[in-house]
């Protein structure tokens, strides 16, 4: 058994989630949402480096 922590930041998060879980028998313990309270920080748009956007 392993832990991973991935971060799905793309449209069909949740379809992700469920394919792992129905195919790989993946449990997810926690999700957090872009509305959860420990994101009121974060800019509404994250741009990515320019130097990882080559």
């Amino acid at each position: 058994m392993f832990k991973a922590i991935p971060y799905f930041i793309f449209q069909d998060a949740n379809a992700a989630i469920a394919y792992y879980e129905e195919f790989f028998d993946a449990k997810l313990l926690s999700k957090n949402t872009a509305d959860d309270p420990a994101f009121a920080d974060m800019p509404e748009k994250i741009e990515k480096p320019e130097e990882i956007s080559r």
